[in-house]
């Protein structure tokens, strides 16, 4: 996602001033939640609810993926996020999953959901660890980022996760390009047409199938 302006919240009571084009967004509504009075941005609720509004669905999911996998939103302030969003927003709750620990996981997780694909999150995997997806009992997806598998060791670190995952008769389809969001899902369908001669495989640890 590149980034945009700076987002801006104002009082509806507070005088009108000028905004700066290209430089910042205005929001100028009234607060849900009531920040410190000596903090200098919105509490993570009404952060999220100006950013839903500002961003493309997927991306859009993809904050309050994170918001909830880090704590900063509670899974029971969730429907009130969306109640409080227009209409056309609620389409959008049952796609939610605190599951994804980053940005790029919930793109992924779009695209095998678009594809219709069987797959399960988080997974672990004996001798291999605990992998991001794991598609059809078969194929693995990691959805790598350079600030965690950019050194020489974090690359020894998964080669020896790809060899391991061989040996159990697994493909890895790991996205190691940095992480262009519409890429991967060419990559996992283009691979599930053909399947190694493997059983599926069934994790120790699931954390929710998805169908």
């Amino acid at each position: 996602m590149e980034k945009s302006a700076d987002h801006v919240h104002i009082d509806p009571s507070a005088a009108r001033r000028k905004v700066l084009p290209d430089k910042e967004v205005v929001h100028r509504r009234e607060l849900r939640r009531t920040p410190h009075p000596d903090a200098m941005s919105v509490e993570p609720f009404d952060a999220l609810l100006d950013a839903v509004m500002c961003q493309e669905p997927r991306a859009a999911i993809a904050s309050i993926d994170s918001a909830l996998h880090h704590g900063l939103l509670p899974a029971s302030d969730v429907d009130e996020l969306f109640q409080a969003l227009p209409r056309r927003f609620r389409r959008l709750r049952h796609l939610v999953d605190a599951s994804a620990e980053s940005g790029p996981e919930t793109f992924v997780r779009l695209i095998l959901r678009a594809l219709g694909c069987s797959f399960q999150p988080q997974v672990v995997i004996p001798g291999v660890g605990r992998v991001d997806f794991l598609v059809d009992g078969w194929l693995i997806i990691e959805c790598d980022s350079k600030a965690y598998h950019s050194s020489w060791d974090d690359q020894l670190e998964d080669r020896r996760r790809d060899l391991a995952a061989g040996r159990a008769g697994i493909r890895d389809a790991a996205h190691r390009r940095r992480g262009h969001p519409g890429t991967p899902g060419q990559g996992a369908h283009g691979d599930r047409r053909h399947p190694p001669h493997a059983r599926p495989l069934t994790s120790q640890r699931q954390a929710g199938s998805q169908e």
